[in-house]
């Protein structure tokens, strides 16, 4: 891999030690005691607790999204949450990810521009069980966590870019047709773990 993909591979892990109080981003997270106060245990039952997290931060946000999304400590949340649903994803499904900058996905998969676009760093999970040769072969699944992560906290106010349906939870989300199927071809349905 390129020194680029190990540099983006390695951001999730700090925003993970952020999340665990082990590493602070120039700026701080927003609402870190509220995160906390969750108890993050990589389980799919804390996926819906951070939902209930992003729902509840919703009606205290009052300004627009390229407001929030340039101040430092709101952008290390929403890294900090992608960051966990995906290490979550991996941990539950016994599958390997790695990071791929969205536009880089975009082009490959022809996929349309979302309202992650506009987030500085943002990069693609691809989850695939060849984590070496994966993305170049197209054998895995691309997901978008921080799509959800933007649609708790902003639908359904409108953006320039598509934000999904506020109903749709970041579980709902990962369960849902070929993302499930991709990511569950070898092993038993772990995001019924309730």
């Amino acid at each position: 891999m390129t020194n680029d993909h190990m540099s983006l591979n390695a951001l999730p892990r700090y925003y993970i030690q952020a999340l665990l109080g082990k590493w602070v981003p120039e700026g701080g997270v927003a609402h870190l005691d509220s995160l906390n106060s969750l108890k993050l245990d990589f389980s799919m039952r804390s996926l819906g607790r951070i939902d209930t997290f992003l729902d509840s931060i919703r009606p205290k946000n009052q300004t627009t999204f390229e407001d929030f999304i340039n101040q430092a400590p709101n952008l290390h949340l929403v890294h900090c949450l992608t960051s966990y649903i995906s290490k979550t994803i991996e941990i539950n499904a016994g599958i390997s990810c790695v990071w791929i900058q969205v536009e880089e996905f975009n082009k490959k998969y022809s996929a349309r521009d979302t309202a992650m676009s506009l987030v500085p760093g943002a990069a693609v999970p691809f989850f695939t069980f060849d984590p070496e040769n994966g993305f170049r072969s197209g054998n895995g699944i691309g997901f978008k966590p921080m799509d959800f992560v933007l649609a708790r906290i902003f639908a359904p106010k409108p953006t320039d870019f598509s934000i999904k349906d506020r109903s749709t939870s970041i579980v709902d989300g990962i369960v849902s047709g070929d993302t499930r199927d991709a990511l569950t071809a070898h092993k038993k349905p772990w995001w019924k773990i309730w």
